[in-house]
């Protein structure tokens, strides 16, 4: 059987992201390990399955931190140990700490590859995100054998400056449409628990509660609405919640953290329209479980977000921090159910090549290649 080993910042990553790939690599033969810090308590839901084995590796998000030292260690001793035949690596500091700990097995034979759901350097970022980041991912770049990215401004970029020996453009990681297609609930029994009232309109958001996803900017939108009344869910958990709920307080709006929730369908079924108001993405799967629910979207102008919905046809792209652009499209799309429905149906046909089984079938091809 061929040996892969899976790898991430933090197991929560590889659940969501990577279980797809797992169960079609072990249905062909492949034996899969993983190694990721358990955060899994947080998760509620989320388990690893279809490896073989899981090791609890102390990576720290912050590549200063000084836990990556001992995380390399375990993982280099546990590289060494395994003669695997593929190396997967994924998320920035999960990435950098699993190639350096590689290097010896690479010059035996083992293909490392690793998939970028996004790069922290990009037009517009933080200059201190281009002074650690990249110079980081440019080193990396020389001890990777595939480079998948998963949006064009990420590929765009990686040909001009990175040097792997192969660069590739996926299509993300695949979704999985069943996730949106069982609703418990119809429409009406759902608005009736939630006690939404006949003619108000529902948007929902998916996403953790961190600044990255920029849940204010609608807060204060809707804020800004007086004509419409409005009910918004939010589905993730995170740091940021005892903030959020103080900010939904004072500004007296009709806004709820559903907190961590496998629910999604239900909620996704209701809304009337999504909302997505990131500052930064790779490839949002949460915008494409919108897009096959048939759902308008109101969205951030962001890489990853462009390469989903194109402005007018699917949804609005904005500005991340235009409150007063974000109310207005909600007002505008809100009396213009013509108009959600006519974008529903857009964005349910561009969100056909995302699909779980056309991904996955690519990247058993590549796989099967190295």
């Amino acid at each position: 059987m061929k040996k892969v080993l899976v790898t991430a910042t933090v197991q929560s990553h590889v659940c969501q992201f990577h279980t797809g790939l797992m169960k079609r690599l072990t249905e062909n033969g492949y034996c899969i390990d993983v190694a990721a810090k358990n955060n899994l308590d947080i998760k509620p839901g989320l388990s690893i399955e279809d490896a073989k084995k899981v090791y609890d590796i102390p990576f720290s998000r912050s590549p200063f931190n000084l836990s990556n030292i001992k995380a390399y260690k375990i993982l280099k001793s546990i590289i060494e140990k395994n003669d695997y035949d593929i190396i997967h690596c994924n998320t920035p500091v999960g990435g950098f700490v699993t190639r350096l700990a590689a290097r010896k097995a690479r010059k035996r034979g083992t293909k490392v590859v690793y998939t970028a759901h996004g790069f922290h350097f990009y037009k517009g970022a933080p200059v201190l995100n281009w002074l650690i980041y990249f110079p980081l991912e440019w080193i990396m770049s020389f001890l990777t054998d595939v480079l998948i990215t998963i949006n064009n401004d990420d590929y765009n970029l990686s040909q001009r400056f990175l040097h792997p020996k192969k660069l590739l453009y996926v299509k993300g990681v695949g979704f999985d449409q069943n996730r949106v297609k069982a609703p418990t609930l119809s429409k009406e029994e759902m608005r009736n628990k939630l006690n939404i009232p006949s003619g108000a309109v529902m948007l929902f958001s998916i996403g953790e509660v961190l600044r990255r996803k920029n849940h204010e900017t609608v807060l204060r939108a809707i804020s800004k609405i007086k004509d419409l009344d409005i009910y918004y869910y939010i589905a993730g958990n995170g740091p940021m919640e005892e903030y959020y709920k103080t900010l939904i307080s004072e500004l007296g709006i009709n806004a709820t953290l559903l907190g961590y929730t496998r629910d999604i369908a239900d909620y996704m079924n209701t809304a009337d329209i999504f909302m997505f108001p990131s500052i930064q993405e790779g490839l949002p799967i949460a915008l494409m479980e919108a897009m096959e629910a048939g759902k308008a979207v109101i969205a951030s102008n962001i890489r990853g977000t462009r390469d989903l919905i194109k402005d007018g046809q699917g949804g609005y792209l904005l500005n991340t921090f235009d409150v007063d652009g974000f109310a207005q499209r909600i007002v505008e799309l809100s009396k213009d159910k013509k108009k959600i429905d006519e974008m529903g149906k857009v964005n349910k046909q561009n969100v056909e090549p995302y699909k779980m089984d056309n991904i996955l079938t690519e990247m058993l091809d590549l796989y099967n290649s190295l």
